[in-house]
């Protein structure tokens, strides 16, 4: 034979071999980015997603290097870097319904393995049940179960101690077939420390809630409105600050329908007072809207929202005829607490807040009137006096605040909140100006010592919100490590004495 032929035989039954093994090979070789977009294309029971970049996490924790703990936290990890791959990120996935409790059907975590049999050792000597089914070895405790197959390891986390092993042998099918496409795959390549995806399709389609007994042309409409409706959220640690970043990628006929307005001119500021504002929420809801999707898709919903009003005021509802709430409420909120916060030795501390009241919104006021003179409160002016504090019924609004009443300049809020009151909602607190060691906070919430702001606003869009630490020197949650550390440190001393 022809030896240049017989090279070219040769050369097509290799690469045809090749191709065979791949082929055959399923998600053997697959990475846990892929095989959790695979996952989540395959069940379409799986409403949240994302992925944790525990390397990432790790490094801007600086764990090494704190006081105490660190040596605890290298030699634990130090026992699973051999076997996990943390330099990828660890994904993880969520499975619908949840239960009353908000606990889901199933969450699964997927993450690549650098060394299987370094990692099959550390689960026997943490003492998890061992068993085979076919290329996985699985392990199992309690509710947890755990399968890994060459450089792949998924996670399941289901209550009731159930069989895992079966499970586990869908799940790692399930990562087979093909990738996610679209706002999935989108969301799966994102950056960030944290990364979630929350389909509000699919969450609806398989929430058991009164969702399911609407009429069928009312269902149609809801699932066109949800249709490939997601949100996205990014988290990030960084120098002195964390930031979150929602968006809501879905499509402006659902934006348009739901409760979202703004108020460019921030005019609720106008309506709580002066004063240096320290803390503040403002909110902007379209009640009209809201009255309308809670009718139209959540009738269960509007009817406990009457059920828990007084007689008077379900009466009063009743009597207004469509869209009541609209007509009663204008949608306008505002709270800010001011003066020094300090300084109050355990009494309320000085706030204003402003309730903005509809075209029939006299009937609140009416209410607060009666109420007062039923309670024998004092009348000074249009307020009623009472424990320290006035509500001031006026045309507009509900007006309330703090005795004596600050009757200063224009109401100051801090430079970080620069549109607080012109979003649907927004909210701030101005640390810097708070002694919270005073608070004296249970364990969990004194790393607020360190804190010095807080903003956070909603709109149409999304979420945005931004914490940060006195100090910018180094990472948030180097700060917070060390802070934790020295908590920890400390308790030992007095253990020891």
């Amino acid at each position: 034979m022809n030896p240049v032929k017989k090279i070219f035989q040769l050369a097509f039954v290799a690469t045809l071999g090749v191709v065979t093994l791949v082929g055959c090979s399923g998600g053997d070789d697959r990475d846990a980015k892929t095989a959790t977009s695979a996952l989540i294309n395959e069940n379409k029971s799986i409403v949240a997603f994302g992925h944790i970049s525990v390397q990432q996490l790790l490094d801007k924790l600086d764990y090494k290097h704190l006081p105490k703990a660190g040596a605890l936290l290298s030699g634990e990890l130090s026992s699973w870097e051999s076997g996990v791959d943390f330099s990828k990120p660890v994904y993880f996935a969520v499975q619908a319904p949840f239960a009353y409790d908000g606990s889901p059907e199933l969450t699964y975590m997927l993450f690549d393995v650098k060394d299987k049999d370094s990692l099959i050792d550390k689960f026997n000597g943490m003492g998890y049940e061992s068993t085979e089914s076919g290329d996985i070895q699985c392990f199992t405790n309690g509710d947890v179960g755990i399968g890994i197959r060459n450089t792949l390891a998924i996670v399941l986390i289901k209550g009731g101690s159930p069989d895992f092993t079966d499970m586990l042998k869908t799940a790692f099918e399930q990562t087979e077939g093909d990738e996610s496409t679209g706002k999935t795959g989108t969301i799966l390549a994102n950056t960030g420390d944290i990364v979630t995806g929350l389909n509000i399709e699919r969450l609806f389609t398989t929430a058991n809630t009164a969702l399911n007994r609407l009429p069928a042309d009312k269902q149609k409409t809801l699932n066109d409105l949800v249709a490939d409706g997601y949100i996205q959220t990014v988290t990030n640690f960084e120098k002195g600050k964390v930031t979150m970043k929602a968006s809501n990628l879905f499509n402006d006929k659902l934006k348009d329908l739901l409760f979202f307005k703004e108020d460019p001119q921030a005019s609720v500021v106008k309506k709580l007072g002066s004063g240096n504002a320290w803390m503040g929420m403002s909110a902007n809801v379209d009640v009209r809207k809201m009255e309308s999707f809670l009718a139209d898709f959540v009738p269960e919903g509007q009817k406990k929202m009457n059920n828990i009003l007084p007689g008077e005021a379900a009466f009063a509802l009743a009597m207004m005829g469509d869209s009541p709430f609209s007509k009663m409420f204008s949608g306008q909120f505002g709270l800010v607490f001011t003066g020094n916060p300090g300084s109050g030795m355990g009494m309320i501390p000085q706030f204003n807040f402003f309730l903005g009241l509809g075209s029939q919104g006299q009937f609140i006021n009416e209410q607060a009137s009666q109420y007062a003179g039923l309670m024998g409160l004092q009348k000074q002016g249009d307020a009623f006096i009472t424990e320290g504090m006035a509500i001031a019924p006026r045309k507009d609004g509900l007006y309330g605040y703090t005795l004596p009443e600050n009757k200063g300049n224009a109401l100051k809020i801090p430079s970080f909140a620069k549109d607080f009151g012109k979003k649907t909602f927004s909210m701030f607190v101005d640390f810097g100006q708070i002694n919270v060691k005073s608070l004296e906070l249970e364990d969990e919430m004194k790393v607020l010592e360190i804190m010095d702001t807080f903003y956070m606003t909603v709109d149409r869009e999304g979420t945005d919100m931004v914490m940060t630490t006195k100090s910018n020197s180094s990472n948030i949650l180097k700060q917070i490590g060390l802070f934790y550390a020295k908590i920890f440190e400390d308790k030992m001393n007095e253990m020891s004495m």
